[in-house]
């Protein structure tokens, strides 16, 4: 059970078993989508969606590991880093294209690269104006987080419909408007900071 101590506490044996199991999932995660990409040629543009789907949905299986919020957030937190050096020198080929995370913009990128038909694009976006998104993608992001927000919120007991409603009307706007992939890191703080100052 998380508790709101003091920054400084110290970790407890549940804090360092969970930042093992989370760094476990979060390696394993890479290891077989790479394997998955170059020894059974699955596409790159699946396996950085299993990559990105997988390391956010660990956080629901994880998240009650911890006695401290402070350790819960550094697997996640540390892997924003990790995951720049990766794009940066192409480490990884499973990670190559500069597409989704975890379930708004996944799910706005499959939708959006399946069925879409009307695009849209971000106006500092022009280096690959053939490969804007999508509004049927946009509606896709939109559904993804208000269930994602209900379905944490049930878990635990504090999201309302609004808080949901409002998370993804956000969230939405910023996955659709941030150009270059930093949709990764501009869909979740945005929803997080609308649940934020909601509960404020």
């Amino acid at each position: 059970m998380l508790v709101a101590q003091g920054i400084y506490e110290s970790p407890t044996g549940r804090d360092i078993s969970g930042l093992i199991i989370a760094y476990s999932i979060s390696v394993s995660l890479l290891i077989v989508s790479e394997l998955l990409q170059r020894c059974c040629n699955v596409s790159s543009s699946i396996t950085r969606k299993i990559i990105h789907v997988g390391a956010g949905l660990c956080v629901l299986c994880v998240i009650g590991l911890f006695d401290h919020w402070q350790y819960a957030v550094i697997p996640h937190t540390s892997f924003i880093v990790v995951n720049a050096m990766i794009r940066r020198w192409r480490i990884l080929k499973s990670m190559e294209p500069p597409n989704p995370m975890t379930l708004g913009d996944a799910f706005a990128a499959v939708i959006g690269e399946r069925f879409g038909r009307r695009r849209h694009y971000a106006a500092i976006d022009t280096d690959t104006p053939p490969e804007g998104k999508t509004y049927e993608g946009s509606a896709a992001c939109f559904v993804a987080i208000f269930v994602g927000v209900l379905f944490v919120g049930y878990i635990c007991s504090v999201i309302s419909w609004t808080d949901a409603l409002i998370s993804a009307v956000v969230g939405t706007f910023f996955e659709a408007v941030s150009p270059w992939g930093t949709d990764n890191l501009t869909v979740p703080l945005s929803v997080c900071s609308a649940i934020y100052a909601i509960r404020m």
